[in-house]
């Protein structure tokens, strides 16, 4: 019994002791909020909670993060005081705070969300706040907001909204009904021709047309290869030339001979690349280009419909 009753005066003394502490960070709160230092006095205010954890304390808390702007903070722990005090809540103090709270609601925006199917994951801001449905408004600060809703098996829905203080609205997303849209656009987008095979033959579908830049890349190389053999020819006939003439030293006949046999060698090598480039080409203006799908090309398809039958004409028309 004097173990059971030395515990239980420690654990007064303790308590007394907490209480004061806060009473004299919550005085200190009071002097800064009245002097207009809503940060310090809100810094004062929670540690006077951590440690003396009365819910009363969450009332300057809530006034001091009004002061700062900080109106969702604020009405969080409106809520949380009214929660934690429940019948215990005195006419003076409900006063108070319906005052704060009617205050506040005029500064936010209120968004009521039906969504469907239940259980659709609703994210706001990138926040999830969790499955449909919610169970309360979602309180907003004005301004732009993204939301996304998502379910497994279903397309997701965003939406951008963009709410004003005091806006009190009500956003419906259905992602039953997105699925359907969907459904519409793909038939509209490939729509099924009646009594005829929806598999389309192989020789209507066009394949693009060949580029042609190979085609003006083998023009060039063509010219090219050309200007450089006659350039190197004529080099090849004034060494000739030179050679021949009996005039020249011997020692100039014979480089001019070294040299031309040089150009000559060049000549025959460009001739034969301007052979080529020049195949080449003509291969594939004639054989790519003239043989591509821009011709017409028309295709008879019968049918069969529930009240006739018959055949169809169908196919592609020149560019």
């Amino acid at each position: 019994m004097l173990l059971g009753s030395l515990a239980t005066s420690s654990f007064a003394r303790a308590g007394e002791e907490e209480k004061k502490k806060a009473k004299k960070l919550l005085d200190q709160g009071d002097a800064l909020l009245e002097s207009g230092d809503f940060g310090g006095a809100l810094t004062r205010y929670q540690k006077a909670h951590e440690v003396f954890p009365n819910a009363r304390l969450l009332l300057p808390m809530a006034k001091a993060e009004e002061k700062l702007g900080r109106d969702l903070d604020a009405l969080q722990h409106l809520e949380q005081l009214v929660n934690e005090v429940g019948p215990d809540l005195t006419e003076a103090l409900a006063a108070e705070i319906d005052s704060l709270e009617s205050m506040l609601g005029q500064r936010i925006a209120h968004v009521w969300l039906s969504v469907e199917p239940e259980g659709a994951v609703v994210t706001l801001d990138d926040v999830e706040l969790g499955p449909a449905p919610l169970a309360q408004a979602i309180r907003l600060l004005p301004g732009k907001h993204h939301l996304l809703v998502t379910k497994d098996g279903l397309p997701s829905v965003q939406k951008n909204l963009e709410l004003r203080a005091g806006d009190d609205v009500k956003e419906t997303v259905s992602l039953v009904k997105e699925k359907e849209r969907e459904k519409d656009r793909d038939a509209v987008r490939a729509p099924a021709i009646v009594g005829v095979d929806p598999e389309v033959p192989e020789r209507m579908v066009r394949e693009p047309r060949p580029s042609k830049i190979p085609l003006w890349i083998g023009v060039g190389a063509t010219a090219t290869f050309a200007v450089a053999a006659v350039v190197t020819g004529l080099l090849a006939k004034s060494d000739h030339d030179g050679f021949a003439e009996p005039t020249y030293a011997k020692q100039q006949r014979e480089d001019a001979r070294g040299s031309g046999k040089i150009f000559a060698l060049a000549t025959d090598g460009l001739l034969l690349g301007t052979a080529t480039a020049a195949a080449l080409t003509a291969y594939w203006y004639y054989f790519k280009l003239e043989e591509s799908p821009d011709r017409t090309t028309a295709t008879i398809v019968p049918w069969v419909g529930s009240d006739g039958a018959g055949v169809s004409l169908s196919g592609f028309l020149d560019r």
